[in-house]
């Protein structure tokens, strides 16, 4: 039979092999929880009801994945999970992950990928410093006026270009509607892969010259 010590207090004590198990009863804004906090095996768990019919479970294994979850009173169940990989959430009207490249994907949105003043001819190719699989929905492609051999502040068209296309037609041709110099609007054909977006001879020819790709942005 084990020993019990009760009202002790250890100081620059070293426990090996033991199990902390704690009970509890806190009262905080109102609501009254009880519930017993386990340390041992590598786990962190507290499980606890509280005066509002609320039980719930709060998780944290030997990897360091974090699980808290509850179930409300009316029966609705809530839960999250997070790893150094993703979060996920789970509740009444929502259920999704974010992952670790999904937020590096988010965060990335806007950054100028790609900058010059290039018509986009047949013998002109762009490489983005992000591939479209490295965004978060695609690319954005910014086009402005171009007149007297000199690309002007005005007159932009912005055009996007989903990761889908890359997918579903890898090299094949696109004809985004372009706005040029004096607010006419044309077209240019782009034919984009994953990685690249390159040009076609008409582009280079009025009425397509007027206009110029200046940049493109991860979207």
């Amino acid at each position: 039979m084990a020993d019990t010590f009760t009202g002790f207090v250890f100081q620059g004590v070293k426990f090996i092999g033991s199990e902390f198990i704690s009970h509890y009863i806190i009262d905080k804004d109102g609501v009254t929880a009880e519930g017993t906090l386990t340390i041992g095996n590598g786990n962190i768990i507290n499980e606890y009801t509280n005066s509002t019919d609320v039980t719930g479970s709060f998780t944290v294994d030997e990897y360091g994945t974090i699980i808290n979850q509850r179930t409300l009173a009316s029966g609705i169940g809530e839960k999250y999970e997070l790893t150094p990989y993703r979060l996920a959430l789970d509740g009444e009207t929502y259920r999704g992950e974010i992952t670790a490249r999904q937020l590096s994907q988010l965060n990335a949105t806007g950054e100028k990928l790609w900058s010059g003043g290039w018509h986009m001819s047949a013998s002109q190719t762009v490489t983005p410093a992000r591939p479209l699989s490295s965004c978060l929905t695609g690319w954005l492609l910014e086009f402005r006026g171009y007149t007297s051999n000199t690309g002007v502040d005005t007159d932009f068209s912005y055009i996007f270009v989903p990761k889908s296309h890359a997918v579903n037609h890898s090299g094949k041709a696109m004809s985004p509607s372009v706005t040029v110099y004096g607010g006419a609007i044309t077209r240019k054909i782009l034919y984009v892969t994953n990685t690249t977006i390159t040009g076609h001879s008409n582009n280079a020819v009025s009425p397509a010259s007027g206009a110029i790709l200046t940049g493109v942005y991860a979207n």
